[in-house]
């Protein structure tokens, strides 16, 4: 279900310029589940001024939603506006859900209130502000509506499933085109972080997931050092890796340890080091041995060094990201595998139990991306998934702390 991939161009990983991550987007036509009317007598409506050409043609009411409205989505009509003057431009920049049912109600509300993606640390008032100007950013609405229809899928929910896709689908589309755009102001650059936030935060919840994750999370770097640091009184402007740094420590205090699962990760990672050809595989690999040894120097060490482990991947080349997590390269998967489950070993020993996560789906996820990577990998591959196998079902039983990351 990778709606949204990395392409791959030549690019210098250690060139001083930002390397622009390349999307691509699925077609969405199929995630439409509208149906037609079961009878043939035509409703009485308001006349729509500003609707699509095809919809006046047809002579229905258009509900305007842009770039495509819901009736052109559904018959895959390539859908037209009339152009509008330079007034009505300056005052709607971008376009906003012209039509809200009481089921995008229920999902904005589980999104408010289960949904609110960990970073900023602890900042859930600034995604409270941000969500007031959900209504004039599509992309954002849909990404707000698509993450809190995960979150009640999660929960059993699975007649939210179609929402799920249909919502994510429109907003990475959408987050796309403002992105090539460039923000313009800081409401832009609040709109296009907190876009990327909710995506990359829904697709830690969605299986199968785990190359479109970690190309998310090397967008949202992007993001975060190309775009936001422009704008001063940008809402996310205080988001800085420092910044993350220092507010995780704050919550970083002495666990009890398990040496066995410390000792346990450092021999499951050291076996990999005679499979890492490229350069970028050993210095990941030998990053994440000097985080777990860390660990026997303070709390505060560990984090920190995480978040260089963390952070690693969004530093590659487009070429060498797209090797990195090639389906041919069971070497890349088992190393990123092992980062995300380092996230949860050091938030058990490094976060105290009353910063927690209220649920535990991005955990369970977690947990299915490691199973169904030892399911795909050739034979030979499956020694080296041994534990973090075996540490799954250790985590299965345990809470959901981790180290706060996206």
């Amino acid at each position: 279900m990778n709606m949204l991939v990395g392409t791959a161009s030549p690019s210098n990983a250690s060139s001083d310029e930002s390397t622009t991550p390349s999307l691509t987007v699925a077609s969405t036509d199929h995630f439409d589940s509208d149906s037609r009317p079961k009878t043939n007598r035509r409703r009485g409506h308001f006349k729509s001024r500003l609707g699509c050409f095809n919809c006046k043609r047809r002579r229905i009411k258009c509900n305007e939603i842009r770039p495509e409205c819901s009736a052109c989505r559904r018959l895959a009509l390539e859908c037209s506006y009339p152009v509008q003057n330079a007034a009505s431009t300056d005052a709607a920049p971008t376009s906003a859900l012209s039509i809200l049912t009481i089921e995008d109600l229920a999902l904005f509300h589980r999104f408010l209130t289960a949904g609110i993606p960990a970073i900023p640390l602890k900042c859930e008032h600034l995604w409270w502000e941000v969500a007031s100007i959900s209504h004039s950013y599509e992309c954002l609405a849909h990404a707000m509506l698509g993450l809190g229809a995960s979150y009640l899928s999660q929960n059993g929910e699975s007649k939210y499933a179609v929402q799920v896709l249909k919502h994510r689908t429109v907003a990475i589309r959408l987050f796309k085109d403002l992105l090539a755009k460039m923000p313009q102001t800081p409401a832009d650059a609040d709109a296009l972080f907190a876009t990327i936030g909710c995506l990359l935060t829904q697709a830690a919840l969605l299986p199968n997931n785990m190359v479109e994750y970690m190309t998310l999370l090397r967008i949202a770097d992007y993001v975060v050092r190309t775009v936001t640091p422009k704008f001063p009184t940008s809402i996310f402007h205080i988001f800085t890796q420092m910044g993350h740094v220092d507010s995780l420590v704050t919550l970083v205090a002495d666990q009890p340890r398990d040496d066995d699962v410390i000792q346990g990760f450092r021999n499951s990672i050291m076996l990999l080091e005679g499979l890492c050809q490229w350069d970028i595989e050993k210095d990941l690999l030998a990053k994440q041995v000097r985080c777990i040894d860390a660990l026997s120097i303070s709390p505060q060490d560990a984090c920190a060094a995480f978040i260089v482990v963390w952070l690693t991947p969004t530093t590659f080349s487009n070429e060498e990201f797209s090797h990195f997590l090639s389906p041919d390269n069971g070497v890349g998967h088992i190393l990123t595998i092992h980062i995300l489950l380092l996230d949860y070993i050091l938030g058990h020993f490094c976060i105290d139990p009353s910063h927690k996560p209220n649920f535990s789906c991005r955990k369970d996820t977690v947990i299915s991306w490691t199973k169904s990577l030892a399911q795909t990998l050739p034979r030979s591959y499956l020694r080296y998934m041994e534990w973090a196998l075996g540490y799954c079902e250790i985590l299965a039983q345990q809470d959901a702390r981790y180290l706060l990351s996206p």
